[in-house]
């Protein structure tokens, strides 16, 4: 159900939508989003993928707010400018060939796919970000609104607690210990740092590492003490890892059953209309031969 706040981002002029449009970092809170190693920036088709809805939609949503999204960076690339970026993009990675033999490519900055996120409609993600950001506004104290931004998640941060716990472990430390000093680096509680590993930047670490930190590898002869009484039991820090995970899946059948009953009433429907038009010609027919067996009676009693 969308709210009239909501609505008025939606539907409201571009000044409603800058309150919120240096909020950037809601992106990665909300979904992982994939950006070209070019300026923090994605295409038309990343963006699709990310709010889940067709390139059609997106070229449509530009198409009706483009002075908006140019204010945040939007841009077509073209001629010289195209094989520039085409250059830059081939030094980091291999070009999908769409992008290699497109005349044109339209780049989105972080702030253009936010504010995108604000004016599409169908989309569960973009849902998701406004009710973010409308959650956050409507927190009333300074303090509060200081906590709320704190939990969110920029990639810095994400990196720090990955090389705190890699230099930890492969220099014979924990990885609680690792934790701890990440906590100190960014300034959040050792919980939430935590959190934060178990749910997603320990995906980022290879696999010897994760070998290491399960059989505790490189563990201190000294009894590791933990003096704060907010650190998770390493227990429970995987218990909530399993619970991240199973949600994740849930989440997946959730979407699958979604798709598997509209195709079921699609064929529904489809079955419907064929029997339909199957019995209009059963009823034709018996009409036609009536009539045949009518003539041939009134045929008959004449002679």
């Amino acid at each position: 159900m969308t709210t009239i706040k909501e609505f008025e981002l939606i539907e409201g002029k571009k000044g409603v939508r800058d309150k919120y449009i240096s909020r950037t970092e809601v992106l990665d809170r909300v979904k992982e989003l994939s950006l070209l190693p070019y300026k923090d920036t994605a295409t038309t088709e990343m963006v699709a993928e990310y709010y889940g809805v067709p390139e059609s939609t997106i070229r449509a949503v530009v198409f009706d707010h483009e002075e908006e999204l140019l204010s945040d960076g939007y841009n077509v690339v073209k001629g010289d400018g195209l094989k520039v970026l085409k250059g830059k993009l081939l030094e980091a990675t291999n070009l999908s060939s769409k992008i290699k033999y497109a005349r044109q490519i339209a780049i989105f900055p972080r702030r253009a796919i936010l504010r995108v996120g604000m004016l599409l409609r169908d989309s569960e993600v973009a849902k998701q970000i406004r009710t973010y950001l409308l959650n956050v506004e409507e927190i009333s104290s300074t303090e509060q609104k200081r906590e709320a931004r704190k939990s969110l998640w920029t990639s810095e941060e994400e990196m720090t607690i990955l090389n705190a716990v890699l230099t930890s472990v492969n220099n014979g430390g924990t990885l609680n210990e690792g934790l701890i000093k990440a906590s100190k680096m960014i300034n959040k509680k050792y919980s939430t740092v935590a959190g934060r590993w178990h749910y997603k930047v320990r995906n980022f670490a290879d696999k010897d590492v994760l070998e290491k930190i399960r059989n505790n590898i490189g563990r201190s002869n000294k009894k590791e003490v933990i003096t704060q009484p907010d650190y998770p039991s390493m227990e429970l820090a995987y218990q909530i890892d399993k619970v991240y995970r199973e949600n994740g899946k849930l989440k997946n059948e959730v979407e699958s059953l979604r798709k598997m009953n509209k195709l079921m009433k699609e064929k529904y429907h489809k079955l419907k209309e064929e029997h339909r038009i199957v019995m209009n010609v059963i009823g034709s027919a018996m009409k036609a031969h009536t009539r045949d067996v009518l003539r041939r009676e009134i045929y008959d009693d004449k002679r």
